[in-house]
């Protein structure tokens, strides 16, 4: 942590149909505390990825008596320019992103709850982008007890097929919704407490993706904005291609 840095809210702004015109418009637009239109995706480090590699040809699971606890984890790399985020509808995909994420993260706590023996000490499923890396790392981690790692990965699985195959339930959609309107309202309240790392690390990011920049109140208005908009079909769709990656590495390994 560092300084803390002191910004005013900015005017409300109305965003407008979804296209990049607006989109534009309201990025070049914004007050000093706000948006800033950042270096195109031109800017973006110059780091080689290999996207069309297939997965290894065999896992190595080690073991060890002083071995407590262990950690699988599948990561597929896409091309950064699919974290390029310049328009209403980029920011729209972000939300449905997150919402997915908060809502595997309940059904595993669900099924960590309801069980008396749970396999797994925890599991995650996300997307995030890495300016440093120059890539989007899509994930599926597990942590479990080194006896049962068989065990965790196939809970793993079924919930990635459950979601992928099914998408989600429109009560899990609105309890989504609702968490993260309040946790943005909470960043909101404590805006001027946000750190001078925090706020550097947000900018440099913004720069090498060729992003706009926002303050806390700037992404709260846009969230309400947005919410409304999502449907069920719109996170199933995204559902099937975010977890698409887990169920072609599980086909291979059973092969």
């Amino acid at each position: 942590g560092g300084y803390a840095v002191s910004r005013a809210r900015p005017a409300a702004r109305v965003w407008g149909e979804d296209d990049d015109a607006e989109a534009e418009r309201v990025a070049q637009t914004q007050s000093d505390g706000g948006a800033r239109a950042a270096p195109g995706p031109s800017s973006i480090l110059p780091i080689a990825h290999r996207f069309d590699l297939p997965p290894p040809q065999r896992f190595k699971v080690y073991t060890h008596s002083l071995l407590t606890r262990m950690s699988v984890n599948f990561t597929q790399k896409r091309p950064i320019s699919e974290a390029v985020s310049t328009t209403c509808g980029d920011f729209r995909a972000e939300v449905v992103d997150g919402l997915l994420s908060s809502i595997f993260d309940n059904r595993i706590s669900s099924r960590y709850r309801e069980s008396s023996d749970p396999a797994f000490l925890s599991i995650s499923l996300g997307e995030s982008a890495s300016a440093a890396e120059g890539c989007v790392m899509r994930s599926l981690n597990v942590g479990c007890l080194p006896g049962r790692w068989r065990d965790a990965l196939s809970i793993a699985v079924e919930e990635a097929v459950r979601m992928q195959r099914f998408g989600v339930g429109r009560e899990e959609l609105r309890l989504a919704i609702a968490t993260h309107l309040k946790g943005a309202r909470d960043e909101a309240g404590q805006s001027e407490s946000v750190t001078c790392d925090t706020l550097i690390d947000e900018l440099h990011d913004a720069m090498w993706l060729g992003c706009p920049s926002y303050d806390r109140y700037q992404e709260l208005e846009m969230l309400e904005a947005a919410m409304p908009t999502l449907t069920q079909d719109m996170l199933a769709l995204r559902a099937q291609e975010l977890c698409q990656f887990i169920l072609d590495v599980a086909s291979w390994a059973s092969a």
